[in-house]
């Protein structure tokens, strides 16, 4: 994720990131593997706010609603 632009720059290229359970969730939070469900959504999020082309997830059902939140907060940023 830190890196993101740097790939999508160097390959021009559609990017497909994953960071579904990922252990540096588990680092950040502290928490096992069956219980960074929100840092991995929150790490989605942000993926796709930076432009992700694809993101590969195990939960899509709160992807799906995060998704439609970020693009309705976007949307109300662009009216005002």
């Amino acid at each position: 994720l830190a890196r993101f632009d740097e790939l999508r720059l160097r390959f021009d290229l559609p990017v497909l990131l994953s960071v579904s359970r990922k252990s540096f969730l588990r680092a950040l939070t502290g928490r096992g593997p069956g219980d960074v469900g929100a840092a991995t959504l929150a790490a989605e999020l942000a993926a796709a706010a930076g432009g992700a082309d694809f993101i590969r997830t195990h939960e899509p059902r709160p992807l799906r609603d995060g998704l439609a939140v970020l693009a309705a907060l976007k949307e109300t940023a662009r009216i005002r």
